[in-house]
């Protein structure tokens, strides 16, 4: 198989960089050069191998369309350090120049074998790019980096893109759709890089994630909707953690080898867990975080409603609390069924007055206990089930539809109700109790002696039929709103997405 060789077409200079469209037949090579140039070359044209004079020749009659600062396009100082093709728009070329991006439509660009009035109206444009006119072909202009720009990426749905730029800092760009080409300011990630972002690209299947190299030697690991980065690799401290390791594994019999290979071994597990999608000492200390404050808020906001939610308790069982274990449902005989009258009705200052004779302000908080107790499992059930159903639900994980986080927030709210169902079987028990201390431990081995295990999830149905849509449209509303907040501001403050459950 013959190996065709391109040589830079006259004016382009140094070539520093290229990308192959990949629409179509994948034949239009864009690159970029170090004279303010970029050009787009035609592979179908031309020849393969041959000498250097040949080579020239046939890239320069290969080129389908040019960019150059005499047309206008670029600033003659600017060198074209980046180029990119639209993952969703096959005409869509961006080039990186300076400290800015620009997006052209290849189709309106003037070609090198243009006309007389082509070239006269693209030396027009050039002489008023100063000024703020559009050269011809130009669809957008971003102008969001401080500093050179490096390298330029769009996420594969053609939605946002990334520029790493001299500073250090990668500034992420709504640019639009499938329709247009946009440029609104999403987030610029900073204070991951001591010096120059070389490269940034977004993950295939997660596209709120960036990742990132500098000439620091790291690389970071961003969330979007974060301005730091959420975890960062020194490649030098992993390089020599390998070093160890292949070091004590040539050595042989030394037990301090064998503890600096295991100490090695080590580092490189985690780095590896770290690298991974679910572990990682930025991502677990992150989900560590978003438990603890989750359960300390359900735990506060319960234990403030406690005397409500106790109320509300004897109200639904008609009836006010009485002594000894509660059973499962108030003994009705027939007779009582059919006389309404038989049964006083329980009101809401009837019921507040039982328990407060029943034990002053203590009683209003019977069963709280049992009610702090389901925070912690029932907000980490939902929060970790609901990420891993919206990635096995979503036909595309990193931007899964309305409909599919509905589904999976209905699903992982049904889950956590599920895990913690016991504990409000036993909250509900201990609330129409009247009088004494009564344990969680004592009414479970009540419930557990009287009707098995089977007792301790009596209800659960239609709990679950609640659950669903409230669960689904409380998450789903919140993930979804978290996006376009993040979307919309460029220094949106880190938006919670998984609370503590404060529902009853």
């Amino acid at each position: 198989e013959k190996v065709r060789t391109l040589s830079a077409p006259e004016g382009t200079g140094s070539i520093l960089c290229c990308a192959l469209s990949p629409h179509g037949s994948r034949t239009a090579l864009a690159l970029g050069g170090e004279e303010a140039a970029a050009c787009v070359v035609d592979l179908r044209v031309g020849g393969a191998g041959g000498d250097a004079s040949s080579s020239s020749a046939s890239s320069a009659s290969s080129v389908a369309h040019s960019l150059r600062a005499g047309l206008g396009c670029f600033h003659a100082d600017d060198a074209v350090t980046s180029v990119t093709w639209h993952p969703t728009r096959e005409h869509v070329l961006l080039c990186a120049h300076g400290r800015v991006v620009t997006a052209w439509d290849v189709r309106h660009l003037p070609s090198e074998t243009a006309g007389s009035a082509d070239s006269a109206a693209a030396a027009v444009a050039g002489m008023s790019l100063a000024a703020g006119a559009a050269p011809r072909g130009r669809v957008h202009l971003y102008a969001f980096n401080n500093d050179e720009v490096n390298s330029v990426c769009v996420d594969r749905k053609g939605r946002r893109m990334c520029a790493a730029d001299d500073g250090g800092e990668i500034v992420v760009v709504d640019v639009g759709d499938e329709t247009s080409v946009g440029g609104a300011l999403v987030k610029t990630l900073k204070n991951g890089h001591e010096n120059i972002a070389a490269g940034a690209a977004f993950r295939d299947h997660k596209p709120n994630d960036v990742v990132s190299g500098g000439l620091d030697c790291a690389v970071c690991k961003w969330d979007q909707s974060r301005a730091t980065p959420v975890a960062t690799w020194r490649v030098g401290e992993l390089a020599a953690a390998s070093d160890a390791e292949s070091g004590s594994s040539l050595g042989g019999g030394d037990d301090d080898d064998a503890a600096a290979g295991d100490d090695a071994a080590g580092g490189d597990d985690a780095a590896n867990a770290t690298l991974g999608d679910g572990g990682g000492s930025g991502e677990t200390i992150g989900t560590a975080k978003k438990l603890a404050s989750g359960g300390v808020a359900g735990a506060v906001s319960r234990t403030a409603t406690a005397p409500i939610d106790r109320i509300k308790t004897i109200m639904q069982a008609g009836r006010l609390p009485s002594s000894g274990i509660a059973p499962s449902a108030p003994a009705v005989s027939a007779s009582a069924a059919s006389s309404p009258q038989s049964t006083p009705r329980v009101t809401l200052a009837s019921a507040a007055r039982a328990v407060w004779r029943e034990g002053g302000w203590a009683a209003f908080w019977r069963g709280n206990a049992a009610n702090v107790a389901k925070v912690v499992p029932e907000t980490a059930t939902k929060y970790v089930a609901f990420d891993a159903l919206k990635s096995a639900l979503a036909s595309d994980p990193g931007n899964a539809t309305v409909l599919e986080r509905f589904a999976a927030g209905g699903m992982a709210g049904a889950a956590a109700q599920t895990v913690v169902y016991p504990l409000e079987i036993v909250k509900t028990r201990v609330a129409l109790t009247a009088g004494g201390n009564i344990s969680m431990a004592t009414v479970i081995a009540g419930v557990l002696r009287a009707e098995g295990a089977k007792g301790l999830f009596k209800g659960l149905t239609p709990s679950l039929v609640g659950i669903f849509p409230y669960a689904g449209i409380d998450l789903m509303a919140n993930s979804v709103l978290k996006d376009a907040l993040a979307a919309k501001y460029a220094e949106v403050v880190w938006f919670h997405s998984n609370r503590g459950c404060s529902e009853t």
